[in-house]
């Protein structure tokens, strides 16, 4: 009898509980311009930046921002970054 209340209660419980998408984007970066301090000597390209202007305007939030050494490893430690990673969420509708 325990066990039904307890699925029961988590049905509700999970019924009240925030649903999320997710979204990762990926985009390569382009050589710094004089002046530009940021990661190593390449920046987020235009593109990039109007891309996740655009997804803030469609509800999605940017939960996570990782530098990259290449596609295929991230970069820890020290090096060139020369992509970044993001993965965005929006509530479920």
């Amino acid at each position: 009898m325990k066990g039904k209340k307890v699925n029961a209660i988590n049905k509700i419980i999970l019924n009240f509980m925030q649903k999320w998408e997710y979204q990762i984007v990926y985009s390569k970066c382009e050589r710094k311009k004089e002046g530009w301090t940021g990661l190593g000597s390449f920046k987020p390209s235009d593109v990039f930046e109007t891309e996740i202007n655009r997804l803030g305007s469609e509800g999605w939030e940017m939960v996570s921002f990782v530098p990259s050494s290449n596609e295929t490893s991230l970069s820890i430690g020290h090096g060139e970054v020369s992509s970044f990673i993001c993965v965005f969420k929006r509530p479920v509708k």
